[in-house]
């Protein structure tokens, strides 16, 4: 099935999102796994607003493992870093408000 303009427009911005997250926050790492992600969010957040934080809030990671849990893996444990920018995403926007 083709993709529409909108789809390969989200895919491509989710992309560069990704190779500019990595290159910032993974060492350019184009597959990592859950744990080493949501330490690279960590910093990006706590980069971001200047402050050190704890840890993130349980529902979210909790959501994020299972938004993960609907993709493939590069191997055992491994999810491409768009993949878990995506799931991030949809995690956050599952737990808003919570």
């Amino acid at each position: 099935m083709a993709l529409t303009a909108a789809e390969r427009q989200r895919k491509s911005r989710l992309r560069k999102a990704a190779a500019q997250f990595s290159e910032t926050y993974l060492a350019g790492a184009t597959a990592a796994t859950p744990k080493r992600f949501i330490e690279a969010k960590r910093a990006e957040f706590e980069a971001a607003h200047l402050v050190t934080l704890a840890k993130f809030d349980p529902a979210l990671t909790d959501r994020f493992y299972s938004e993960l849990a609907e993709h493939e893996t590069q191997k055992k444990g491994v999810y491409l870093v768009e993949t878990m920018l995506e799931a991030w995403k949809a995690a956050e926007a599952a737990t808003q408000g919570t």
